[in-house]
């Protein structure tokens, strides 16, 4: 059979899904005992002929080689019950992944855990892969484990938030967590049930606004994209002018000052900006022709009214600017715009 396998050319579809494995049946051959106790049979004669799924299943026990359409047919209906196959690149990006999650979870890192095994939905979905390869199965053990943590955590993180006195830590706690394990089917839910019932609490509502924006901007700056990086540096930004002398605009301005030491928004006086103005910055045409220094101050019927430091204004429309002045129009039109 093994001849077979290796030669014959209408089996080539086969090539790489199965991992031959041949032993001498004998009681004197130590790996034949451990076979024949792991996977006992009534089979006699040779060639005996097994089939055994990677978590140790057995789909296939029978004795002589299979001739004709028999082999093909028996290996088609082996691989209908072994879940889903991944390539190397696929394989790869598990245990990498996989390696990253649980050094995180080492360190009680939950939320960089779950950030980390969330990289896995280009493969399926969190907890339902599908396969039963190592590295698949102890994904999908990963993310139920994590799951079960968020599940606990966000009721504690909801109980703090309604308890102290300075409630946006534990606010922006439970939006990350609600953030990060949107993505996992058996913690969804229940995170977005959590902020759910924040937003019925009249004392708590308005932090949540403050922790999404947060929240995002700490998801793009963690962003191996530049583009992505600069959009965390303006939402950073713009939460520090809109949330001057709190706890949001505190957060926000040391995770700005990681990001990008040499903001402006960071070394200007937040008591003498209005809580809707917006700094100057060089606004750039789509085409790259005109640029002009100028904050914006609102925006109108399509168009964005912009104040130049003399004190004069233009008007232009959102086409008319480069996109990295529509990602920072994006973020200023939910934080300011009324």
């Amino acid at each position: 059979m093994l001849n077979r396998l290796n030669n014959d050319k209408s089996l080539a579809a086969f090539a790489g899904q199965f991992v031959p494995i041949k032993l001498t049946t004998s009681a004197n051959n130590a790996d034949w005992k451990t076979w024949s106790r792991k996977h006992p049979s009534n089979l006699r004669g040779i060639p005996q002929i097994y089939v055994v799924r990677s978590d140790g299943k057995q789909l296939f026990a029978g004795v002589g080689s299979l001739p004709g359409s028999q082999l093909p047919t028996m290996l088609t209906a082996a691989l209908n019950q072994s879940g889903r196959q991944f390539n190397d690149m696929e394989a790869s990006l598990l245990t990498k992944q996989i390696s990253a999650s649980e050094k995180a979870l080492e360190e009680n890192d939950v939320i960089g855990a779950a950030r980390a095994l969330a990289q896995l939905t280009q493969l399926g979905k969190l907890g339902q892969l599908n396969s039963y390869a190592t590295q698949a199965v102890r994904a999908d053990e990963l993310a139920n484990e994590l799951a079960d943590k968020a599940v606990s955590a966000v009721d504690a993180i909801l109980a703090k938030a309604k308890e102290d006195s300075e409630p946006f830590d534990a606010v922006l706690e439970l939006v990350q967590y609600q953030s990060v394990f949107s993505v996992f089917p058996k913690a969804n839910e229940a995170t977005k049930a959590k902020v759910v019932e924040l937003k019925k609490d009249s004392k708590l509502t308005t932090l949540i606004k403050p922790a999404e924006f947060i929240v995002k901007a700490r998801e793009a700056a963690a962003s191996p994209k530049a583009s992505v990086k600069r959009r965390a540096e303006t939402t950073y930004a713009s939460v520090v002018r809109k949330y001057p002398d709190s706890r949001p605009g505190e957060i926000a301005a040391a995770e700005l000052k990681k990001l990008k030491p040499n903001s402006k928004v960071l070394s200007s006086s937040p008591k003498t900006e209005s809580h809707t103005s917006s700094e100057l910055r060089t606004w750039k045409s789509a085409d790259g022709k005109f640029t002009v220094s100028a904050a914006v101050v609102s925006e109108q019927n399509g168009k964005v009214t912009l104040k130049k430091a003399d004190g004069k204004t233009i008007d232009v429309t959102e086409e008319q600017l480069s996109e990295g002045d529509r990602r920072y129009l994006s973020v200023w039109r939910e934080l300011f715009s009324q």
